[in-house]
């Protein structure tokens, strides 16, 4: 089948650090070259968005969220694929935030993927590169697109896709709210930056996923981020969040009266 799929479009993963790849690249086949990530890399998260470039819709609706992604690891340079076949990353081994499962996309839509692939179970001396290649519940399972944008990432088993799932702005203080893979290790701590408009930091930790950041000026605009930290280590910042606190503080009589 993997053959017969050769000439079809394939994204594959070229890595420009030592550490872990950063671009995703359209190469129209199989991968050859030979970047690798480093050896004590346990998963590879990516977030990459494409345009349905079909004439029609591109239908998804039958499908769980790994059915809608092939993904493997290539096979030693100079191995022939019959005898050493690639690595093909099982379902258990993925951590989905987002997949376009269960939806029906239009011509000309965006259809997004952020996932999560546990590749240790990769054979030593395969190529440490990952191709991934959308499929749909049609009959070929292939349709056009065109990568719009991709993000990439590694973890050696640190926290990844920490979050701020909601956020409450009080009297001097914000109140965030954090989500978090735990990775290879339970998490032990959430951390939260605010940074005001003029660049002032203010920073809180917490061991539960309700950080309460103090100490804030009343009526100021604060950007916010949160990581997750386990044994291992800690995730990369999650996207910002704007928040601004309340401009001024209740009368001391209006505070007794809602304490009541």
């Amino acid at each position: 089948m993997r053959s017969a799929l050769i000439a079809l479009a394939l994204f594959y993963i070229e890595v420009v650090s030592a550490a872990c790849p950063t671009t995703f690249v359209n190469d129209g086949g199989w991968h050859t070259s030979d970047p690798e990530w480093s050896a004590d890399v346990i998963y590879v998260i990516t977030t990459f968005s494409l345009s349905n470039d079909a004439s029609g819709d591109v239908d998804f609706s039958a499908l769980t969220a790994p059915e809608t992604l092939q993904r493997w690891v290539n096979y030693p340079v100079g191995g022939d694929p019959y005898i050493t076949p690639v690595y093909d990353i099982p379902d258990a081994s993925l951590t989905f935030k987002t997949s376009p499962a269960g939806n029906v996309y239009a011509s000309g839509a965006t259809i997004t993927w952020q996932v999560a692939m546990d590749i240790s179970g990769a054979p030593a001396g395969y190529q440490n590169t990952l191709s991934v290649r959308p499929e749909e519940g049609g009959s070929y399972g292939q349709f056009s697109y065109t990568l719009l944008s991709s993000s990439i990432s590694c973890s050696s088993g640190e926290p990844f896709f920490a979050a701020i799932a909601a956020a409450e702005a009080g009297v001097d203080e914000i109140s965030l709210t954090v989500a978090a893979e735990a990775g290879s290790a339970t998490i032990t701590s959430y951390d939260a930056i605010c940074e005001d408009t003029d660049g002032n930091e203010t920073g809180a930790v917490s061991t539960g996923t309700t950080i309460s950041v103090a100490d804030l000026e009343n009526g100021e605009d604060y950007t916010c981020t949160v990581t997750a930290s386990n044994s291992i280590g800690t995730s990369i910042a999650s996207g910002p969040a704007e928040i601004s606190t309340p401009s001024s503080r209740l009368p001391v009589w209006l505070m007794y009266k809602a304490a009541e």
